[in-house]
């Protein structure tokens, strides 16, 4: 009986001397790893042929004294009509590997080209009008 009782004892300390111990140790957090900062923000798309109509025309900037000042800048081709122009011009959002093709209406007194910074040069494919 004296052994029975004395193993009763040892276990019990040991199940006791257990919890005290998972009870005693602070839980380590562990934060959520983040994401790769070269991973996309959404799915690409396939491919496509985009065509995007421009409009060199005049338009006014609001200083911050409210002085409105007359500007040259791009819009975008509203389909009759070129839209007042703006600082900053309207953003171009394609996707990587779309064929792109810029129509640029202008509606200014002089002649006007666009340069895309990181972008060859290429010879216009119609000629001027």
């Amino acid at each position: 009986m004296n052994k029975r009782l004395l193993y009763s004892i040892r276990l019990s300390l040991v199940v006791v001397m257990f919890v005290a111990a998972l009870i005693g140790t602070p839980a380590q957090a562990r934060s959520i790893p983040a994401a790769p900062s070269n991973l996309p923000d959404k799915v690409p798309a396939l491919p496509a042929a985009v065509t995007i109509e421009l409009c060199a025309s005049t338009g006014s900037a609001t200083m911050p004294d409210a002085t409105a000042v007359p500007i040259w800048g791009f819009s975008v081709w509203n389909g009759s009509a070129c839209d007042p122009a703006a600082v900053p011009g309207p953003v171009i959002d394609v996707n990587e590997g779309d064929t792109v093709t810029i129509i640029l209406h202008n509606e200014l007194t002089e002649n006007v080209s666009i340069l895309f910074p990181g972008q060859d040069l290429v010879t216009p494919s119609l000629p001027d009008t």
